[in-house]
């Protein structure tokens, strides 16, 4: 299941229509991730060459730090949208 929910999770981080959806799903992929160590698995191994158009690393760096920078005001918060 980690394996088709990873990439496919991925592919939601860039594009702005999702931007309601980040702080549940990079919690998410944090999960995901830590599972994936916990099984031995390396976490960062993506096929880029695969059925699912995985975003770019440095269109997924530039998403996080942008959202990272800009106050959480789609969940009613004042905080950045990565706080716990």
């Amino acid at each position: 299941m980690t394996q088709v929910l990873w990439p496919r999770l991925l592919e939601y981080v860039v594009p702005a229509e999702y931007t309601g959806t980040l702080k549940p799903l990079c919690r998410c992929l944090r999960e995901l991730v830590e599972k994936k160590q916990q099984e031995g698995e390396e976490a960062a191994c993506l096929d880029y060459g695969g059925a699912v158009k995985l975003p770019t690393p440095q269109g997924l760096l530039a998403r996080l730090l942008e959202t990272q920078r800009i106050p959480w005001t789609v969940c009613g918060g004042s905080t950045c949208c990565f706080s716990s």
